[in-house]
């Protein structure tokens, strides 16, 4: 009986054993589950650093595009500014240009016709003139009215314009010759309306 009981005894304690041993099997089994837990946590913990390292990455390279499309966009407002104020100007320097010249072409117009209008009166004055000229030449002797009272003589007779103040006169009246050099003051027109009074 001692013996049964001690072979029950040491069965209970092989099954106890087997028990515990389960339990410990079981116990490190859940440890090692409880192990693959942490590392696949960890692996994940780690797969999130990652994935927030690589969306901070590319946080950052699309706030760099986001830079560069500023700068850009900033750099391309700018100059579309500054051609559209070189345009501005331009068009401004070209309607004031053609404004100028339209301007000169008026007063080239005006010239002319102001040019045109004085050849026409100086033509007009240089023919009264010339037409007075001859009324001059009426009161004047000739070279040959002088040679024929003295026969050694000569007559030198330039008038500065067309007409002159400058008078020769010779008068032969009575057995007696009547000589004279007459010089009215100034030239031209003045001076030949003086030279009339002095005749």
């Amino acid at each position: 009986l001692a013996l049964v009981q001690a072979a029950l005894m040491a069965e209970q304690q092989r099954f106890t054993i087997v028990e515990l041993e389960k339990a410990k099997s079981n116990e490190q089994l859940k440890v090692s589950q409880l192990s693959n837990q942490q590392a696949e946590r960890d692996r994940g913990i780690q797969l999130l650093k990652k994935q927030n390292e690589l969306l901070n990455s590319e946080q950052q390279r699309k706030d760099l595009e986001i830079q560069k499309d500023t700068a850009l966009k900033k750099s391309g407002f700018a100059i579309l500014i500054f051609v559209s104020i070189l345009l501005v100007f331009a068009v401004i320097a070209y309607f004031s240009t053609k404004k100028k010249n339209r301007q000169i072409k008026r007063n080239q117009e005006a010239i002319s016709l102001i040019n045109g209008q004085l050849k026409e009166k100086n033509e007009e004055i240089t023919a009264s003139i010339v037409f007075a000229k001859n009324f001059q030449e009426m009161i004047i002797p000739n070279e040959d009215s002088f040679r024929e009272c003295m026969p050694n003589s000569f007559l030198i007779y330039q008038p500065m314009d067309i007409v002159s103040g400058d008078i020769p006169f010779i008068l032969d009246q009575d057995d007696r010759m009547y000589i004279g050099a007459i010089d009215c003051t100034g030239h031209g027109v003045p001076a030949a309306m003086q030279s009339f009074m002095a005749y």
